[in-house]
């Protein structure tokens, strides 16, 4: 009778070792995951930084494209007042 219990609770166990090691390999690759999907926010974080410093040089640009038109019309003016 008590090997019998002893046979079953050593059974119990290993099956709990093996448990508990598709637990751990499943940690592991959680873990891996999240490395994964951090670095990826932070090349995101990246790219939306840079992405703001285009968008400002695109105001910057445009602000230029703007002075320079209104010099072109100046100058336009007056070339056609020393005519």
């Amino acid at each position: 009778y008590y090997r019998d219990i002893q046979l079953r609770l050593e059974i119990a166990r290993e099956n709990m070792l093996l448990k508990k090691a598709e637990y751990e390999a499943k940690l592991r690759e959680l873990e891996a995951r999240k490395a994964r999907l951090l670095e990826i926010q932070n090349q995101i974080k990246d790219l939306e930084y840079k992405l703001s410093l285009i968008d400002q040089r695109v105001v910057v640009v445009k602000e230029k494209i703007e002075e320079t038109k209104k010099k072109i019309t100046e100058l336009d003016t007056q070339i056609a007042d020393a005519k």
